[in-house]
């Protein structure tokens, strides 16, 4: 790739700083008075601090790159969608549970370069828990190399199932049931780039959703790739990082068969 190490320490320092200015604003707003709006429905939120958090880390990003691009869950496309480096920010994923003060959400930043990431962050707050990965140099928490999980077998494997209404509900159903019938341990934490990172380090063995944009996963995607995992869509193919996905995020003992059970 062009880019030199001196850029990529660049771009890491800041997606870091970014994250943990954003988180800042949500830890302060936690248990505060929130202003809470729909969007497309009542289980799709925002509240003045997904703002807040998301106008904290414009304030670092774009100083420091203003020829760059961003894409983030609130503002949408800022600047030019064929620039080589595009921010892909969602500044707070698990706006339902911060709404309703449950403790699980998370800050989201990655940095693509030539539509692919390279720098990829994710911050739970409350916890202080941060996950770094960069490409090639592998998947961090707080400063620890942090590798997927060796579940070799499905049955025993904790899996986080994601369920966007937004796509076909009898599909959505229909494989939720199949999947509880075989395998009890589903989890599902609200938001889905903490489910991403926690399969990064092998807290859950796999991760699946029918529809997310890329400011939910790109960063995710990236940290399961550099701690030794496998992500692609339902269908098996390689991420789409400029377009909504399906995605489909394991230890890489157990993709090949989680990708049969959805695809069939």
């Amino acid at each position: 790739m062009a880019t030199n190490q001196n850029q990529i320490a660049q771009l890491k320092e800041a997606a870091i700083m970014a994250a943990m200015a954003a988180g800042e604003e949500l830890k302060n707003g936690f248990y505060k008075d929130k202003q809470i709006k729909q969007k497309t429905g009542h289980h799709d939120l925002v509240t003045d601090f997904d703002q807040l958090s998301e106008n904290a880390i414009l304030d670092i990003v774009q100083k420091q790159f203003p020829h760059h691009s961003f894409v983030t869950e609130e503002s949408g496309l800022l600047g030019d969608e064929e620039n080589s480096f595009i921010w892909c920010i969602d500044p707070l994923d698990g706006t339902w549970n911060f709404a309703h003060n449950i403790p699980t959400f998370s800050v989201s930043i990655s940095v693509l370069y030539e539509k692919e990431p390279v720098i990829g962050v994710i911050y739970h707050p409350l916890l202080s828990e941060l996950f770094i990965a960069e490409k090639g140099k592998g998947a961090f928490l707080n400063g620890s190399r942090i590798y997927t999980s060796h579940v070799d077998v499905l049955e025993l494997a904790g899996l986080s199932l994601g369920i966007s209404f937004h796509q076909e509900k009898s599909w959505i159903l229909d494989r939720l049931r199949k999947f509880a019938e075989q395998h009890p341990m589903i989890r599902r934490s609200g938001s889905a780039a903490l489910d991403m990172a926690y399969v990064a380090a092998g807290r859950l063995d796999g991760f699946i959703e029918a529809s997310l944009w890329n400011w939910d996963f790109a960063a995710g995607a990236l940290l399961i790739e550099e701690a030794g995992g496998i992500i692609t869509d339902l269908k098996g193919q390689r991420l789409n990082y400029t377009k909504k996905q399906s995605i489909l995020g394991s230890n890489k003992h157990i993709h090949r068969e989680l990708l049969h059970f959805f695809h069939t």
